[in-house]
């Protein structure tokens, strides 16, 4: 189950209802639901005015400190937990300057560097985590939400650079 603003009024509404959703499914099935939501930071922040709101990934690589991601990304996966939640659609891997300051870096190094620390800041905070969006799309050049989107770059280059933070941070949560 994810939630969106549309579903979120207040932290103890939200609270409410992921509590509910996950009693009545352990009631029903025994087994515990998956409730996420999309909490990046910067433009992608869920109930702005009542959640913590880390700042723009760009902002946070562009300061130089791995150790802020994982600050941020704790202090999120923190306060998304205490909401009920226990997944995030977070964090972005791409590499890229061009996703509205959605990424850590424009180079490989910098991307792993700040996304593992991004990662181990929402597993330490006890929320499951996810690796957005896709090799290459940083380099997209159009939204894909809104427009078919093709990155024309060679097979190799995607190898050695656009999957590298990918498989760096799967290799350290086998």
């Amino acid at each position: 189950v994810i939630l969106f603003d549309r579903n979120m009024e207040s932290r103890e509404q939200v609270q409410a209802l992921t509590k509910s959703l996950q009693s009545l499914n352990l009631n029903a099935y025994r087994l515990p639901l998956f409730l996420a939501i999309d909490q990046e930071g910067g433009i992608v922040t869920r109930m702005k005015q009542h959640a913590y709101t880390a700042p723009p990934a760009a902002e946070i690589g562009q300061a130089g400190k791995p150790e802020d991601a994982y600050r941020h990304a704790n202090e999120t996966g923190k306060d998304i937990r205490a909401l009920g939640f226990n997944l995030d659609f977070a964090p972005v891997l791409d590499i890229g300057s061009r996703m509205h300051g959605r990424c850590y870096g424009t180079t490989p190094q910098q991307v792993v560097s700040f996304g593992e620390q991004a990662c181990r800041g929402l597993k330490d905070s006890g929320v499951l985590f996810t690796l957005k969006h896709f090799p290459g799309m940083g380099r997209s050049e159009t939204d894909p939400h809104t427009e078919k989107s093709v990155v024309n770059v060679p097979q190799q280059t995607m190898l050695q650079e656009d999957l590298l933070p990918f498989r760096h941070v799967i290799d350290q949560y086998p």
